[in-house]
């Protein structure tokens, strides 16, 4: 069992993307973006995730949005650390895909 259903983080990546993330069940999530979106992308989205415990404190969690984006992200919530590599359509990028790796911090609402 998660223990953290029914909790909220807020996640604040170096990139500038900010978001509040709840995990409504043990596996259904809804991230809200906490910065003005400028790219036409949807202000939120409730997402199916898949979590695997890689310590007491630190999960590695993984979704696929409606957009096609897929997220990997890392959260060691011990240390407030996040971690997380998206991938999306993109027909100029290798593989046609576009890449984003970035980091930054997490807290417990």
């Amino acid at each position: 069992m998660f223990k953290y259903v029914g909790r909220a983080l807020e996640v604040e990546y170096t990139t500038g993307y900010h978001f509040k993330i709840e995990y409504l069940t043990e596996n259904t999530m809804r991230w809200t973006s906490l910065k003005e979106r400028t790219d036409g992308l949807p202000m939120v989205g409730e997402e199916t995730f898949y979590l695997h415990a890689l310590g007491e404190e630190i999960f590695a969690i993984n979704w696929v949005e409606d957009t096609g984006t897929v997220v990997s992200q890392t959260l060691d919530l011990a240390k407030g650390d996040v971690y997380a590599f998206m991938t999306w359509n993109d027909p100029e990028a290798r593989g046609g895909r576009a890449v984003l790796a970035h980091n930054g911090t997490a807290k417990l609402l």
